[in-house]
C-alpha cells in the first residue's frame, strides 16, 4: 500500500486529516492510498469504439430512421452510453445506417461563459466520440427537417424535453415516436471489458473507504462522521457517490435504505454501511456490517453468520447454465432454515413468515445505474426461475436479516387475510427470539462478474469474515 507523505504537493490532504484528527481523537488511523489517474487517451478511444459499436447495433436493428435523444436528467446514462459525451446540455441525432454517424448539438462557447464556466467541450472533443458538432440552438431547426422527410423518429420514452419540441413543431400530441428503450435495456445487461474495468475502478475507491471507516468506527462517534469518509475518499479519487451512503447504527440498522446518519452509534450496536463510489458513470455497491466497538456481540454473530453463509451459498449459483432467480431461492432457503433454528420463525413454508424476513431478490444488476436497468424475471410467468445467466453480466449479491421489534406488531395490519389466531400462536413463541435479536439489521452485499467459467466477486478485496472485520477494527 503506497501511503502519501506530507509534502508541499499534498498540503491540502494533510489539513484536510488534521480536521478529521479533532474529530475522531486519538483513534484517527485513516490510509490514503494512491488516488486513482484520470482517463487518458486511449481510455476515450476505447469509449470512442465501444460506442460505435452500440449505434452501428441500433442501425441494423432499426433501419431507415434517426435516434433522437436528449442528455437530461432522466436520460443521461442512457445518451453517455450511446454517444460517449457528458457534458450538459447536448442533444444528439444518430443516423441508423450503415456509417451510424451522428450530430451532437452543444453550446457554443463565448467569452462571457469562458470567463465564468471556463472553455465548453466542442469540436475537438466531439470529433473524438465520432461525431459532428453542431451549434445547440440549431436542434429544432434539424427536427423539422427530420419531420418533413417522413423518416421514422426513434427516441425514449423518458425523453419529456423532446416529446415538447416535437409537439411545438407538430401542434400536436399525436406524435410518431418509436421508443427504444427496452432495446438499450438490454444491451447494458451485458458488460464491455471497459465498462468491467470502470465497475473495478469503482469498487477500489470504495473498498479504500470502507477500510478507512472499519478503521475509525467507535462507540460516541455520529453515523455522519462515518458517511464523511466516504464523501471524502470518492472526491479525493474524482469520483461522485453512486448513491446517498446509508450508515446506520442500532435500530436504523434495520431500515432498508435508512440515510438520514445523524444518530449517535452505541456500544453494542451494529454499523450496516450501504455504499458506493461512482467512476467515469459506472457504479459500486457494496455493503458491510460491523460491530460498533470492535467485537461483534454472540446475538449479532449468529445473524451475521447466517446471513454470511446465505451469500457465499447462494453465490455458487451465480455462473452460466443456471438462472438469475437461483442464487435468490437459494439465499431465501439458507435464511429461512437458520431463522428457524435460531425461533424466529415457526414455519418455514408458511408465506407470510417468509415476506417478513426476504423482503427483496437477493440481487440486481449493476452499471451506468445502481439498479442497471434490463429484465431479470418474467413476472407473468408463476415460479419463474429468470433468465439464463450469461459471462459479462455484473450483478450484486446482498442477503440480509433485519429484527425490528415493532414487526411483532406490524404483522397484524401486514398480514390481516392470515387467521388471527395463528398470528397471536407465532407471536408468543418468537417473542423472546425478538427481543434477544432486537435491533440486529445485517447484510453483506458483494458485486460480481459472471465469466464464461463460472464468477468472480469484484469486491473480494473488502473484509467480510467476522474475524477478519474485528482484526482490522482493532488496528486503531
Amino acid at each position: 500500500m503506497n501511503y502519501y507523505l506530507i509534502t508541499k504537493r499534498n498540503l491540502a490532504i494533510a489539513v484536510i486529516l488534521s480536521v478529521f484528527s479533532i474529530s475522531f481523537g486519538q483513534k484517527n488511523n485513516i490510509q490514503l492510498v494512491t488516488a486513482l489517474k484520470p482517463s487518458n487517451a486511449a481510455d476515450s478511444q476505447m469509449l470512442a469504439q465501444n460506442c460505435l459499436e452500440r449505434r452501428q447495433f441500433l442501425s441494423q436493428k432499426f433501419k431507415d430512421g434517426v435516434f433522437v435523444m436528449m442528455n437530461q436528467e432522466k436520460t443521461r446514462d442512457k445518451f453517455y452510453y450511446i454517444t460517449g459525451w457528458r457534458s450538459e446540455p447536448a442533444c444528439a441525432i444518430i443516423e441508423l445506417s450503415d456509417n451510424a454517424s451522428f450530430k451532437l448539438f452543444v453550446p457554443s462557447s463565448n467569452p462571457q461563459s469562458i470567463i465564468w464556466n471556463g472553455q465548453l467541450p466542442g469540436k475537438a472533443e466531439a470529433a473524438k466520440m465520432g461525431a459532428t458538432a453542431v451549434q445547440y440552438f440549431d436542434f429544432k431547426k434539424q427536427l423539422r427537417e427530420i419531420l418533413k422527410s417522413g423518416k421514422t423518429i426513434y427516441g425514449l420514452s423518458s425523453d419529456i424535453t423532446l416529446k415538447d419540441n416535437l409537439k411545438s413543431i407538430t401542434k400536436s400530441d399525436s406524435l410518431k415516436l418509436v421508443y427504444i428503450d427496452s432495446t438499450l435495456n438490454e444491451m447494458r445487461v451485458l458488460k464491455t471489458p471497459q465498462e468491467v474495468e470502470c465497475i473495478r475502478k469503482a469498487i477500489q475507491v470504495t473498498a479504500n473507504a470502507i477500510n478507512n471507516a472499519v478503521r475509525n468506527t467507535q462507540p460516541n462517534m455520529f453515523e455522519y462522521e462515518i458517511a464523511a469518509l466516504y464523501s471524502f475518499e470518492y472526491k479525493r479519487n474524482n469520483c461522485e457517490e453512486a448513491f446517498g451512503s446509508i450508515c446506520g447504527s442500532g435500530l436504523n440498522s434495520t431500515a432498508l435504505h435508512y440515510d438520514a446518519n445523524n444518530k449517535l452509534m452505541q456500544s453494542g450496536e451494529v454499523l450496516l454501511m450501504d455504499v458506493g463510489a461512482k467512476y467515469n458513470g459506472y457504479c459500486a455497491d457494496i455493503t458491510r456490517t460491523i460491530p460498533v466497538s470492535g467485537k461483534f456481540t454472540k446475538p449479532q454473530l449468529e445473524i451475521y453468520n447466517l446471513v454470511l453463509k446465505a451469500q457465499l451459498d447462494g453465490l455458487k449459483y451465480m455462473k452460466p447454465g443456471n438462472k438469475y432467480m437461483d442464487f435468490h431461492n437459494k439465499c431465501a432457503e439458507i435464511v429461512m432454515r437458520g431463522l428457524y433454528d435460531l425461533g424466529l420463525v415457526t414455519d418455514t413454508t408458511k408465506k407470510w413468515q417468509r415476506d417478513m424476513f426476504v423482503l427483496y431478490t437477493a440481487g440486481h444488476y449493476l452499471g451506468l445505474d445502481v439498479h442497471d436497468v434490463g429484465k431479470f424475471v418474467d413476472f407473468s410467468q408463476k415460479n419463474s426461475r429468470g433468465r439464463d445467466l450469461l459471462p459479462g453480466m455484473v450483478i450484486t449479491i446482498e442477503p440480509g436479516i433485519y429484527i425490528n421489534p415493532a414487526m411483532l406488531d406490524f404483522i397484524y395490519v401486514m398480514y390481516e387475510n392470515v387467521p388471527k389466531t395463528e398470528l397471536d400462536a407465532y407471536v408468543s413463541k418468537v417473542s423472546a427470539a425478538f427481543k434477544k435479536y432486537a435491533n440486529i439489521g445485517i447484510r453483506i452485499e458483494d458485486d460480481i462478474l459472471i465469466t464464461s467459467s463460472g464468477n468472480e466477486v469484484l469486491s473480494a478485496q473488502i473484509p467480510k469474515q467476522p474475524e477478519d472485520i474485528e482484526r482490522l477494527m482493532k488496528k486503531n
